[in-house]
This record gives structure tokens, sequence and C-alpha cells, in this order.
């Protein structure tokens, strides 16, 4: 069976009863929780669509992770109902415990070991994780367009913005090609559907089950968008700029017109020449800030622990200030010079794994610091990218590689506390601080075995 064939129809029958659902509290302050990548940023725009719409305001907390503490500390802190989006895949029913009775809706498309529909949720909670509804949100759904046609249902004026959400789903990359193509699928394809209107139609309350529609965008358009994801994450997943991820967002209210040198499909972006400068100022300070860090750590040319294959950095010295979603940009920044520019990073092999790791620490939430975890022990986000070389040696050439070798996921995943969740795709995760070292030690117990075997 076609993976890329689905029935959707009951995720978008969810999606509008749910947007039947938030239309009860119009006019009540919505407390929106979002990610800071460029598929959080779109679907917090969505939401801001959604309030104005209602008439209600929006309380927005901008987080890189649930976390349970802070979650907790934001329901009692703030009042009316919790929009998640880009984030809870696979905290659902902590989340659901939480709020209790609070009205509650999860936006998400990242993985959860065990769909939380089958148990019984609170009457006030809506998930909208499309993994839990059998879509694949790895290929067929982003946050950015589930966002959308929630908002759509409840304004059906959204549709002139469809091409803006479009660009959420090309900054997460999950369905991106060779050629720079972008091919959406799924909940993805049902927004491209409305970006270019005279070819495809859809009535939603149809219970005619919805199939794969694929549509190509031209390279060029692919690459306009992709390089707006891009610089929405720059700009949102800076920390040390508390106001990123809202400037990020200021980007795409003013770039909401019909004219312009962005162009998707039958629709255009307007990037008036104050956003493109900007983006251009914010970027520019995020790279100049990261490159001098990188510079530092690269003189000292020596690792905080190293086995024959695995390499692992510990960053929090030197990039204390910023975001945990930055450790991921290390990590691929040392694997592209140890294949690029060997001579600066002669401590990392040609075949090797770089597992790089920053605390997490306490996070600022309305205005008071929150331990992200109760029980206050260090823990360390890590994330594992691997050489060129080492994906080919133990990737199958039948099958696309990925920034990590298989499995590696599974061993970050035996090292985390119990509740957290990784992202299989780049094992990426959370784990107790004393745990790291021997971490790096069974991810080269694995590669000793996995080498050997081929």
């Amino acid at each position: 069976m076609n993976p890329y064939i689905v029935d959707l129809f009951p995720f978008t029958k969810a999606i509008n009863e749910a947007g039947e659902f938030l239309k009860r509290y119009a006019g009540k302050e919505l407390v929106h929780l979002s990610d800071v990548d460029a598929d959080g940023l779109v679907s917090a725009y969505g939401i801001d669509l959604i309030a104005s719409h209602m008439g209600s305001k929006v309380n927005r907390i901008f987080l890189e992770r649930p976390f349970e503490n802070v979650i907790e500390h934001v329901y009692r802190r703030t009042t009316g109902p919790v929009i998640f989006t880009d984030h809870g895949g696979g905290h659902e029913k902590m989340i659901a415990r939480i709020a209790g009775d609070r009205p509650t809706i999860v936006i998400d498309h990242h993985q959860t070991s065990k769909p939380c529909l089958e148990t019984t949720l609170p009457r006030n909670f809506r998930c909208l994780n499309s993994n839990c509804w059998g879509v694949d949100g790895e290929r067929l759904a982003s946050a950015s367009t589930i966002t959308y046609l929630l908002a759509r249902h409840i304004n059906p004026n959204v549709q002139t913005r469809s091409h803006l959400f479009l660009v959420g789903a090309i900054g997460d990359g999950n369905h991106r090609r060779g050629g720079g193509q972008f091919i959406p699928n799924g909940i993805d394809a049902l927004c491209m559907a409305d970006v270019e209107k005279d070819d495809f139609s859809y009535n939603f309350n149809n219970p005619k089950p919805h199939r794969r529609y694929l549509v190509r965008l031209a390279d060029g358009e692919v690459r306009n968008a992709a390089k707006l994801a891009h610089d929405l994450t720059s700009v949102g997943c800076v920390n040390y700029m508390d106001s990123g991820p809202e400037l990020g967002l200021q980007v795409l209210h003013m770039g909401a017109g019909k004219t312009g040198n962005i162009v998707i499909g039958n629709n255009t972006m307007q990037q008036s020449t104050g956003v493109s400068h900007l983006l251009r100022n914010l970027e520019c300070k995020m790279q100049e800030r990261f490159e001098a860090e990188r510079d530092k750590l690269l003189e000292h040319k020596t690792p905080s622990h190293a086995t024959a294959n695995t390499i692992y950095f510990n960053v929090g010295e030197a990039f204390s200030d910023l975001g945990l979603k930055i450790i991921g940009d290390f990590a691929h920044y040392m694997i592209d010079h140890a294949e690029h520019n060997p001579r600066r990073t002669q401590f990392i092999p040609d075949c090797a794994y770089v597992l790089a790791a920053m605390p997490v620490r306490d996070i600022i939430i309305l205005g008071e610091k929150v331990p992200a975890f109760k029980d206050l022990k260090p823990r360390l986000k890590v994330s594992v990218r691997a050489t060129e070389e080492l994906r080919d040696r133990i990737t199958p050439k039948d099958k696309s590689t990925i920034p990590s070798a298989p499995r590696v996921c599974d061993l970050v995943r035996e090292f985390m506390p119990l509740g957290e969740n990784c992202h299989d795709e780049r094992g990426a995760g959370i784990v107790l601080e004393t745990e790291a070292s021997g971490l790096a030690q069974r991810i080269q117990e694995y590669l000793d075995i996995t080498m050997n075997k081929r």
C-alpha cells in the first residue's frame, strides 16, 4: 500500500469539530504555546488570524519543548482556552492531566508512541496530532497546515493566506525531495489545493475519503519559500534576543500581501524593504555570534569526551544564552567542518558521530523563572549528527540516508528520563547529565557492532 495514500476524512472532521468547539470561546483570551521554528511561527500566525476573527486576544508563550513543570505553571497562572501548536506530540496524556476541564487544543505532527485517542480524554480536550489520527506527520502534515485548516473552518477568508502556511511546511523539510522540489501530500496537499484553487477544490464536509494529490512547485518558488522559512527559524530560535520569535511573527504579518518577490503557486507574498532588512539584520547578528563561539570551541581542538568514532561536546558554556535548538546546528557544523575543512577538526574521524549537548536551564515564563523539571536534576538536551562516510557505511544503499544513522534514536531513548520523547530521525532528546558520557559510549558500542557486520 502506498504510504502517501491515506483516509484524511476522520482527521479533517476532527479539525472542523475543534473549530466549532473553539468558536464557543469567542471574545475570551486565548493562551497559546508554540514552538519557535518556522513551522511554529507560521502556526502562531494562524492562531492570530483565528483570534482576530473571534475578537479574542492572545497570551502567547514560545517554548522549545513542552516541559511538564512549565506547562503546569502556565495553567496555574492563566485563564481561558489553551492552544498548543507544533508542540505536544507524545505528551498529550500529560497535558490532558494538567488541563483537567480547561479547554485545550493540541495541534502537532510529531510522533507519539501510542495514539492518545485510545484512552479517555477530558471532555474539553481536543487532540489534533495528525499521528493520532493515522496521518503520518513526517510526510503528510505540518503544524502550519493543520492550523490552516482550523483557521479556515473558523474564517473561510483565511484561504487568501493559504500560501503562507506552506512556508511552515517547507521549513520543516519533511517533504522536500531532490532538486529542491516540494511535493505536498495529505494535509499539506489540502492547503496546496487552496493555493492552486483554479485547479483543485475540496468539500471538507463531504464524507468521501480524501486521497493523495501531488502538486509540484517550481524550483524557484520552493527556494524562495525555503529561504523565508530559514530566516524565520534563524530569528525565532535565537534565545539571546528575547523578542526573536515575536519579530519572526511580525515578518509574517507584514508580508501577507499578494504582490512581491516570494511567489507560491497562484498567490504571492510581499516582502517589503523593511521586512527584508529586518531579517538580514537579525540573521547577521545570529551568524556573527554563532561563528565566533564555534571558533572558540575549534581553537581548543579538544572535545569534552571522545571514543573511536563518537565525539561528545557539552557546549553549555559557549552557548549558555542561546536556545536548546542551537545544538543541532552546532553538531551539523562540526560534521560539515570534518568533511570540508578537516585540518581544523583533526580530532573528528572521517567516519564518526558528533554528539552535542547543552544543559536545560530554567525558563522565564510570564515574568517568573521556572525550572523545566520538578525534581531539579540536571539534564542535557542532546543531538546527534553523522558524517556522510558513516551514513554510507551503515545505511543500506536502497534507502534514503537520514541526518543520523538508523537506531541512534533508540540509543538516545535508553538514557532519557521517563516521559521524555525523542526525535526519531535526528537522535535528539533530553537525558540526565550524569548519563551523557554513557550515551556516547553506547553509541560507540552500537557502531562497533554495526560496522563489523557490513
